[in-house]
């Protein structure tokens, strides 16, 4: 690959890594909050506007678990590949890829 195109490649990732970052603060919001309702809540649910059983919202809170660890490994693997690609850029980066670098190792 050349330069150029390991530059585009991290700020891809970074693009990516920003969305999911924001995806998994909400679906870690609803988890809390589907825990929140099963611990305080009786046999049946209000959940937003609906009348749900328990069980169901436990089931969706499990969904929610197992979407959240999902988007975390997803996170976990694109730092991977991008850390595999400012390895590859080298030391000798002028500014503005340095400032591409940057903002890549924030998320």
């Amino acid at each position: 690959m050349t330069h150029e195109d390991l530059l585009l490649a991290i700020k891809m990732i970074t693009h990516r890594l920003r969305y999911l970052r924001w995806l998994q603060v909400g679906l870690d919001c609803l988890l809390a909050y589907l825990i929140w309702r099963i611990l305080v809540g009786g046999l049946s649910l209000k959940l937003f506007w609906l009348t749900i059983t328990r069980t169901r919202v436990f089931f969706g809170a499990f969904l929610c678990g197992i979407l959240g660890y999902s988007v975390r490994q997803t996170r976990y693997h694109y730092r991977l590949n991008g850390q595999h690609l400012v390895d590859e850029l080298g030391q000798q980066l002028n500014q503005r890829e340095c400032q591409i670098v940057r903002r890549f190792q924030r998320y």
